[in-house]
């Protein structure tokens, strides 16, 4: 019986709500006129600023989940036959040549703070038919964290990790090309982060042709949130092996990092 209430929870899908979060200047009389009658949305005929994407759902006391959003900047959101275009799930076909998510899952384990990170990337071809629902992906890197004391930004810490092992190898087949960070954290430093006024780790800012995008693990509705979620079930079933001692690590040593997988940075 109580499983059966489970599935029935989790079939109530609640009704989601795509939005835009942007600047405007206003007029002499302090008036914001909106215009998405032609190809580009117009605030007091001038492309809105600042723009950010969102899709969500309302919950009860709790205010919005956000489920995804983009930052697409200045003057950069298209009206294209419907404001559907304007999804988190659609915008993100028009602004990134390649996706590459991270989720980094932390857990005390046997006297240790354990913390696992996974990052996956997609391959060429991905964004080639949006409404095929399907996209091939390349494990890019495992790493496994250990700490004596309970890691401050494991998160942030995770990203540098991914970068540092081989972005420069991970950009080789993507010359030029947009690529969006899918991560499930710090969503309120987004707009700073990717404007690189604030760093994501320590004093490290985003590489350059890189920009954050969220989605959450909670949903499945879309590339990202297929992405993070497959992440996340990886770095939870990593760590759940250490924790059965059925993973092989090297001696293990407080503050020490280890690279288990690494594929793209073995490749010529």
């Amino acid at each position: 019986m109580k499983s059966s209430k489970k599935k029935a929870k989790a079939s109530q899908k609640k009704e989601r709500s795509n939005w835009i979060s942007f600047s405007a200047v206003a007029d002499e009389s302090g008036q914001i006129k909106l215009d998405w009658s032609g190809p580009h949305f117009l605030a007091n005929g001038r492309p809105v600023q600042d723009a950010t994407i969102f899709s969500s759902y309302a919950r009860d006391g709790k205010g919005e989940k956000v489920l995804s959003n983009i930052d697409v900047g200045d003057g950069a959101i298209s009206v294209v036959d419907t404001l559907a275009r304007w999804s988190p799930a659609r915008v993100v076909f028009d602004h990134f040549d390649t996706l590459l998510a991270v989720d980094t899952n932390t857990k005390f384990v046997n006297g240790l703070w354990v913390s696992t990170t996974i990052a996956l990337i997609t391959l060429p071809g991905w964004n080639a038919d949006p409404q095929k629902g399907k996209a091939m992906v390349h494990l890019h890197s495992r790493f496994v964290e250990l700490n004596s004391l309970k890691p401050q930004d494991p998160e942030g810490l995770g990203w540098y990790r991914v970068f540092s092992s081989g972005l420069s190898v991970l950009r080789a087949p993507y010359a030029q090309n947009r690529l969006g960070l899918v991560v499930d954290s710090k969503l309120g430093e987004h707009s700073e982060i990717n404007a690189r006024s604030r760093p994501y780790f320590n004093d490290f800012r985003l590489p350059d042709g890189v920009s954050l995008i969220y989605a959450s693990d909670a949903a499945n509705d879309s590339i990202m949130n297929a992405l993070i979620r497959q992440c996340d079930k990886l770095g939870s079933d990593l760590l759940a092996t250490i924790e059965n001692e059925t993973q092989p690590l090297p001696k293990w040593e407080s503050g020490n990092s280890y690279l288990l997988v690494n594929p793209s940075a073995q490749a010529d």
